[in-house]
């Protein structure tokens, strides 16, 4: 037992004078060595990343309506599945998508297809889009809101929503753009005005 007592002795008084050594060394105590060289430490630089360019693939350009549309969602803890919800879809050159929900009744069924009642989107939402993924446009909201009012089995509430959406992968045409994510298919015709 009274090894193991000197042992740790011995250790600290090692300690200790390696601690008096260092400060020894840099010509003042240990607390005003480590002050020092932190003074004396370069701030490290931060490098703002320069403004990203969100050219997207041209094909998009232009506004688009809804043909057909499939949705599997979640509303009051029930799945639901949302039919045709109708909207339209701008996209500019600087990848800037505007999305106009028309305001008209889109179905609701049960994954099993039961009709359950209707969904009523109103609103515009604002995303920062981008394609730098061959087939895959990427969404950041950045503004908008939009409102949904749900009629399920005669049962009525309205949920809100600021936007927000995975990537979706697409095909596009002169006259056509698909739009599909686990889940969701959609499919959409240029607009002519």
């Amino acid at each position: 037992m009274a090894k193991h007592g000197r042992s740790r002795i011995w250790s600290c008084v090692a300690l200790a004078a390696l601690v008096l050594s260092l400060a020894a060394c840099t010509g003042g105590d240990a607390d005003e060595a480590a002050t020092q060289s932190s003074e004396t430490a370069p701030e490290p630089q931060v490098q703002q990343e320069p403004p990203r360019d969100y050219a997207i693939d041209e094909c998009l350009g232009g506004v688009w309506s809804t043909v057909s549309q499939r949705e599997q969602t979640t509303v009051n803890g029930e799945r639901i599945v949302l039919i045709d919800v109708e909207r339209q879809l701008r996209f500019a050159a600087d990848g800037v998508e505007v999305v106009t929900y028309l305001d008209t009744p889109a179905a609701l069924q049960s994954p099993t297809g039961e009709a359950l009642g209707q969904v009523t989107h109103s609103g515009e939402l604002t995303y920062q889009v981008s394609t730098d993924q061959s087939g895959t446009i990427d969404f950041e909201a950045t503004g908008g809101e939009v409102s949904a009012t749900f009629d399920i089995r005669g049962q009525s509430s309205t949920l809100t929503s600021e936007g927000g959406s995975g990537p979706v992968t697409y095909t596009c045409s002169e006259a056509e753009l698909t739009q599909s994510a686990l889940g969701y298919e959609a499919m959409f015709t240029r607009a002519t005005s």
